[in-house]
């Protein structure tokens, strides 16, 4: 999905859940954020905050949808990084605690020029994969899987490493450490990741390594998801998670950690 129509899909789901009180607050909380971040960038009383809050009071009518993307693109909204950055979040989070939202209000799109939607679809663009059913023998992979985008609803195993868009997800053959045993991953690791995908911003990530003592140019990346995973194995392979763990909850309280 481009820039625009993500922003967007965004902003529209988030409205719609925003309405529903079963949403949690955390949703609510991202949806909100999004906004202000987009408010004050690029104006209050601007065209695109008068499209934002018409979305809200219908967040359905296909009408109010359009003019809404329209403002965006002609604002240069899709042009921000961190806004677009924002918004993937919030409609991750909206896929996870809201589903029937997020199939009513948006689409799936991994990797490029591929898009599907509707309830129970799937896209993968250029080098994805996909492998669906009750798998309970063997997909053979020869050494390597690396995809952009990949769904695999089933069992895999891979020669060496199966390697997915954001993590590593199976090690195969070869271990990550000198003693042979893969490292189980804390499940708490996926969750801070999304916490800072979702509600922090790249300077609240330096502020957060400042804070506990870590020099912020020597994590690799230059992205917010690339420092952000960064700064977790830091502390992971430091044996100190649980640090930036608590330090990440005391800054966003209000997060449904």
């Amino acid at each position: 999905m481009d820039p625009l129509s993500t922003i967007a899909g965004a902003l529209i789901a988030g409205a719609a859940a925003a309405a529903q009180e079963v949403v949690p607050q955390a949703v609510k909380d991202v949806y909100q954020g999004l906004k202000s971040l987009i408010i004050g960038k690029f104006g209050a009383s601007s065209a695109v905050e008068s499209a934002m809050r018409s979305v809200e009071k219908k967040p359905g009518d296909a009408a109010r949808q359009e003019v809404l993307k329209d403002e965006l693109a002609d604002a240069g909204v899709a042009q921000d990084a961190e806004v677009f950055q924002r918004a993937q979040a919030l409609l991750g989070l909206i896929r996870q605690h809201a589903p029937a939202i997020a199939q009513q209000y948006s689409a799936s799109l991994t990797g490029d020029g591929c898009l599907a939607q509707g309830t129970g679809a799937r896209a993968t663009g250029a080098g994805g994969v996909i492998v669906e059913g009750g798998n309970t023998g063997s997909i053979n992979t020869g050494t390597r899987i690396e995809a952009s985008g990949a769904y695999i609803g089933g069992n895999v195993t891979a020669g060496r490493d199966f390697v997915g868009r954001d993590q590593i997800n199976i090690y195969g053959g070869r271990s990550p450490d000198d003693r042979g045993i893969a490292r189980r991953r804390d499940p708490r690791e996926q969750k801070l990741y999304e916490a800072f995908e979702a509600v922090f911003s790249l300077d609240d990530l330096q502020d957060l390594a400042f804070t506990l003592g870590v020099d912020w140019d020597s994590l690799a990346g230059e992205a917010k998801g690339g420092k952000a995973r960064a700064l977790i194995d830091y502390f992971t392979k430091d044996g100190r998670f649980d640090v930036l763990y608590d330090a990440a909850k005391a800054k966003r309280p209000r997060y449904a950690w």
